[in-house]
């Protein structure tokens, strides 16, 4: 996070999850109530930070620093580290945290800003975002190279020249890789072809003794290399096309190129 806001009534920060998102509602700072003092858990789960003045926020356990609340206990160690750093940064602050059901929550949401009296802060789903535009506060100050985005990011997040929500985790399909062994079997420069991907593969299959390429065998991780060809699902209209202008075509470069992963085990 960057500085927090003024504690005045005024807009707030929104975050998404999915392909996801952090942005602005119309909260109130409280002053007072609670006190914690250093011998208080600088993190729990239901509050991060110790400050007298408290900000609300909402989100999914998905993205808890505590390890034992989380859905992703992987991740909740460098969650950890990230909020405790905020929290020292601002020891004025303290956020109260809710974990609302997924069901209600965006409805709760769009209540509670239409009635002036929405969180501080909340995760969002990214297909939420538009519904808050009118509620959300620019986030420009506090971010840095907004054209660094990707091109979906500022689609959907900035209005009118202003950054409204801050994407925090996204559904873009990207090629991770490690760069040691970029280095080494190849010629430092990471595979571009799906013809690169195996061969590339098969030599530090046969070098490393390790599986090179790992990915989810799921339709929205495969889709992107069906899309990559230009292939499409429906039309504008909704209606299936599979069959049309090469369409079959890709789907089947894609499902061969599947089978070749898993036959030469790159």
């Amino acid at each position: 996070m960057r500085d927090i806001l003024p504690a005045t009534r005024r807009q707030v920060l929104l975050g998404g999850t999915a392909a996801a998102v952090t942005g602005a509602l119309a909260g109130c700072a409280g002053q007072g109530g609670d006190q914690f003092s250093e011998s208080d858990a600088l993190l729990t789960h239901e509050r991060w930070g110790r400050g007298e003045t408290a900000l609300t926020y909402r989100t999914s356990s998905f993205y808890t620093p505590i390890a034992a609340e989380s859905d992703q206990p992987a991740a909740a160690p460098a969650l950890k580290r990230q909020h405790e750093a905020w929290a020292e940064a601002h020891p004025e602050y303290r956020i109260e945290v809710e974990y609302p059901a997924f069901g209600q929550w965006k409805d709760d949401l769009v209540l509670d800003a239409s009635q002036g009296d929405p969180p501080d802060g909340s995760t969002v789903d990214s297909s939420w975002v538009a519904d808050f535009y009118e509620y959300l506060q620019p986030l420009n100050d506090y971010v840095d190279n907004v054209d660094d985005f990707f091109p979906f990011v500022r689609e959907a997040t900035v209005r009118n020249g202003d950054l409204l929500a801050a994407w925090k985790y996204t559904g873009c399909r990207c090629l991770y890789y490690r760069q040691d062994l970029i280095d080494q079997y190849g010629d430092g420069d990471p595979p571009r072809t799906w013809e690169e991907v195996l061969g590339l593969g098969q030599d530090i299959a046969d070098g490393e003794g390790i599986t090179p390429f790992m990915f989810r065998s799921e339709p929205f991780d495969n889709l992107p290399y069906f899309w990559g060809q230009g292939g499409e699902l429906v039309d504008d209209e909704g209606a299936p096309v599979l069959d049309e202008n090469g369409n079959r075509e890709a789907m089947v470069n894609v499902l061969s190129f599947i089978e070749e992963l898993v036959d030469t085990g790159v």
